[in-house]
């Protein structure tokens, strides 16, 4: 028996539904897709991953967490990444400013359930942004960290 396709959502839908709701949700293919919450291993991954990277970039990047999305154009997708850094401008969109558009590196702390979502459907869009160019997912259940880095010829090396 075929599963019943969900009904089309556009992207202002999308973005007035999540603004008002009180769980964020990301935006793939004109689907929502509601976000779990964190775990306090994750939260406290994502604190000290943002505090080492603000200190580290301190005058010369922004460094944002958690609540402010990524808006992948050639994708017309909006993603919530745990940690995001800019060390150009920080380019937002939306009336709200809430919309970050020119990432430099993208920071995922992954679970057990969103690791393989993460690691290929997120990163698969992830990439196409052209100013990003590390990708880190940290497992927050044993110690490992992958990190992506996009090369001179636009290939991707892990």
């Amino acid at each position: 028996m075929a599963t019943p396709s969900l009904p089309y959502i556009s992207p202002e839908r999308y973005l007035e539904l999540d603004r008002a709701a009180e769980r964020r949700s990301e935006y793939v293919n004109g689907q929502m897709y509601l976000m779990a919450g964190a775990s306090n291993e994750h939260i406290l991954i994502v604190n000290n991953v943002s505090f080492e990277l603000t200190g580290q970039t301190r005058g010369r990047c922004r460094v944002g967490v958690n609540d402010l999305r990524v808006y992948v154009p050639s994708r017309t997708s909006y993603f919530y990444p745990d940690v995001v850094v800019s060390c150009s401008r920080f380019e937002t969109t939306g009336d709200r400013r809430d919309i970050f558009t020119n990432p430099k590196l993208i920071v995922e702390v992954v679970s057990k359930s969103s690791a393989d979502y993460d690691r290929n459907l997120k990163f698969a869009h992830y990439r196409t942004l052209p100013s990003l160019n590390d990708y880190i997912i940290i497992d927050q259940f044993q110690p490992l960290v992958e990190h992506f880095s996009r090369q001179p010829d636009g290939s991707w090396i892990f």
